[in-house]
């Protein structure tokens, strides 16, 4: 329950991290507009545009929660 999704750059920096989809305007909207809103909002979610490299998302659980967590990328037009 409650997943967060943190992206990391090669250097180890962080590039973005979502919880709650839907609680960032913007980036809700995004994926809302791109078609691709989970059904639950407190759902992990984000659309990012990322330069040409290599990076790591890693996925945990809100207060150590533990589970299996699906990861997609979607290249967008």
């Amino acid at each position: 329950p409650e997943p967060n999704i943190t992206i990391f750059d090669s250097a180890g920096a962080v590039v973005a991290t979502n919880d709650d989809f839907a609680t960032s305007p913007d980036n809700g909207a995004a994926v809302i507009a791109a078609g691709l809103a989970p059904t639950n909002p407190q759902e992990a979610a984000m659309q990012v545009s990322l330069p040409p490299g290599a990076y790591t998302a890693v996925v945990s659980g809100k207060g150590g929660a533990t589970g299996v967590a699906l990861v997609e990328i979607y290249e967008l037009p």
